[in-house]
């Protein structure tokens, strides 16, 4: 209705939203360096920090070279293993007949792996403060940007005062991570270590840059992960003969012996269902950045300090690049859609420059965490109505999500690799 870049004013401040594939491409890599993250990443400063999901220029440079060992594609299997194992213990405590929140229960499961694989840390009794304090800094988060007002974090409104103590819990089990760290006498080979102890050592990390990262490793290596499960759920529960599908890959390529990484390019279907649940509901649901220079986006004059958004949430429904976009439809990926579509007319990970750095790891952990709880159990949405989005840092659930855990009854194993149609 409104073109392909439509222009609104958020508290007389001009923003474009742009919605053509070329103009985004564009914006996040062709002259991604016109453009930082923008305004609204300061009502994450008080959770992130200066980290590398928020930084600019050469910090963010320096931070994303410490990362990058951490993200290696032979740390994969050992990432998949400790995914599978943690989700086993996890799915090992259901019982028939159990009533849960999926959402938190995939909070938790999450954070566990993340921890695990990333720090090097068993959070056991942690996952579940972790996602509270999380959803609480959250909860403030979303009200600032109703409001259109980034109310400065010292000032003790209610919410400030709510997410204040949400923050010091989370910065303690942050301390508790690094002490417990520092003070045990064997590096592992993980990404805590790298950064707690760089090859080189003009790279070390302060005392705060080192809290930043490990927030950010903890908090935005979990919560994308997470949202996109919960929608996962839901989605299954409400088209049963997507989940039977599933069911059936499963039974056919790893019956009843635990998955492996191996599995994961075996299991094309359960990649179509999370291919189709990252364009219906991603979980980075809009893209904003802020121009730092005079440009042009296609025939339309951006002047500098223009706030710029690209939303996922948009073209991932745009009925030019989906038919039926509403419907969810995992099939319509099996005809290699994925390489037929434009660059940027679906980007659940980001793209350019400042593109998820675990994007990989997050698919095969998705994956993983599909096929192993669905070897043992099927899960049915109990409330009446939809569940709506919750549009903030990410887009969650709106509230908690209950599921019935019923067991599975997995079919007679088939031929692997089956085409669903």
């Amino acid at each position: 209705m409104y073109g392909d870049v439509a222009c609104f004013r958020i508290l007389r401040v001009p923003v474009y939203l742009v919605s053509r594939p070329e103009y985004i491409e564009r914006v996040l890599a062709a002259h991604g360096r016109q453009f930082v993250k923008g305004r609204t990443m300061r009502a994450s400063a008080p959770l992130l920090g200066q980290g590398l999901f928020t930084s600019e220029g050469a910090r963010w440079i320096r931070l994303r070279k410490l990362n990058q060992p951490g993200f290696r594609r032979d740390r994969l299997p050992a990432f998949a293993q400790t995914t599978v194992e943690c989700t086993q213990r996890m799915a090992g405590c259901w019982r028939d007949g159990d009533t849960l929140d999926i959402h938190a229960a995939m909070n938790d499961l999450t954070v566990r792996i993340v921890a695990r694989s990333l720090l090097g840390i068993d959070v056991e009794a942690d996952g579940e403060e972790v996602g509270h304090c999380l959803h609480t800094v959250l909860e403030q988060f979303r009200a600032q940007l109703d409001t259109g007002l980034l109310i400065p974090s010292g000032f003790p409104t209610p919410g400030n005062i709510r997410m204040k103590r949400a923050l010091q819990r989370l910065e303690g089990i942050v301390a508790r991570i690094i002490r417990e760290r520092r003070s045990s006498a064997q590096r592992a080979d993980d990404l805590l270590s790298n950064l707690l102890y760089p090859a080189d050592p003009s790279t070390a990390l302060t005392e705060q840059e080192l809290r930043d990262e490990v927030m950010t490793l903890l908090v935005a290596g979990h919560e994308t992960t997470a949202v996109s499960l919960s929608w996962a759920w839901y989605l299954l529960s409400q088209h049963p003969e997507v989940e039977a599908l599933m069911a059936s890959e499963i039974a056919g390529t790893i019956g009843d012996r635990p998955a492996t990484l191996d599995d994961v390019p075996r299991l094309p279907y359960i990649h179509r269902v999370l291919l189709e649940v990252l364009r219906l509901y991603p979980p980075a649901w809009t893209t904003p950045r802020l121009a730092v220079e005079d440009c042009m986006i296609g025939e339309f004059s951006v002047p500098r300090g223009t706030s710029v958004t690209m939303s996922q949430w948009v073209m991932h429904r745009d009925p030019r690049y989906f038919m039926d976009p509403l419907a969810f439809q995992p099939d319509r990926w099996a005809t290699g859609l994925l390489a037929q579509l434009p660059r940027f007319a679906y980007f659940p990970f980001g793209g350019g420059s400042r593109g998820c750095i675990g994007e990989s790891f997050a698919v095969a952990e998705a994956i993983l965490i599909l096929a192993t709880i669905a070897q043992r159990f099927r899960l049915r949405h109990v409330d009446q109505g939809p569940v709506s989005p919750w549009p903030t840092l990410t887009l969650q659930p709106a509230g908690p999500v209950r599921m019935k855990v019923e067991k599975q009854r997995l079919p007679e194993r088939r031929p692997a690799g089956l085409q669903h149609t």
